[in-house]
């Protein structure tokens, strides 16, 4: 190698050098870039976890004021209900005529003082013991009853004789089922409408006895227009048959036979 090949020499060499740290450099330029983009990317995600983490502390702290909202809300419906169930037992308990409440199986579940009266009995014992009005077979025909309203879902009544504190009394006994299932019963005492009822069969019975003895002819007819009654004198006067006439025809059937005569 002469002198003059050294200079050629230094700048290839220099040349070589200049070109190995260029490539250097561009890898280390991509390198950055890569890396920028990670960065870039990275930071992209934090953002959209903090937003995400953000909305959801404030959609937790909306749920935790509607819970406590309806918190409130039960509450307050509670106290409702407690309020009108209160209400309702005082009104049932201030009630003279007996109520009780059977369950879906028709199990006497609650009732009143009067019914517990009625039954000689606690309002405990009464429910416990499952004591109802009249004998054995008052009660399995009210439990019929009862039993009657709930399938056809319609209350049911029956006029039953029932000994309640040592006397016989006529009762009106009323089952009606409940729309959560099982039926509410009453006991109306009518005893004073049976002995008024036959009260006037006896005054009626007594007015027929004299109307019957009189020469006058007499016929009763009543707000329908049928006859309701009438004497010998009456149907011998218009020679209408008494079989007939006991049939209790309208006011305008006796007319036609009458004219047919």
């Amino acid at each position: 190698m002469g002198p003059e090949t050294v200079p050629i020499l230094l700048a290839a060499i220099a040349v070589a050098f200049g070109a190995g740290l260029a490539v250097t450099r561009l890898r280390a330029a991509r390198r950055a870039a890569s890396d920028a983009r990670e960065i870039a990317g990275l930071s992209s995600r934090l953002e959209a976890a903090e937003a995400a983490r953000r909305a959801a502390e404030v959609r937790a702290e909306e749920l935790a004021a509607e819970l406590a909202g309806a918190g409130r809300d039960a509450r307050i419906r509670e106290g409702e209900l407690e309020a009108a169930r209160d209400s309702i037992s005082s009104a049932l308990a201030s009630l003279s005529v007996p109520v009780w409440r059977r369950s879906a199986g028709l199990r006497i579940v609650d009732c009143n003082p009067a019914f517990a009266a009625a039954v000689e009995a606690s309002v405990a014992d009464a429910i416990a013991e499952g004591r109802m009005l009249g004998g054995p077979q008052v009660a399995l025909r009210t439990r019929e009853l009862a039993a009657a309203a709930a399938s056809e879902r319609a209350p049911r009544s029956v006029e039953l004789h029932v000994v309640v504190g040592g006397a016989r009394r006529r009762l009106e006994i009323s089952e009606a089922p409940l729309p959560g299932g099982g039926t509410v019963g009453t006991a109306i005492d009518v005893t004073a409408r049976e002995d008024l009822r036959a009260e006037m069969k006896r005054v009626v019975a007594a007015h027929a006895d004299v109307l019957e003895n009189l020469q006058t002819a007499i016929a009763v007819f009543g707000a329908d227009q049928r006859l309701r009654f009438f004497n010998t004198a009456y149907a011998r006067l218009w020679r209408l048959d008494e079989a007939w006439l006991r049939g209790e025809p309208d006011f305008g059937s006796v007319l036609e036979e009458l004219r047919a005569q």
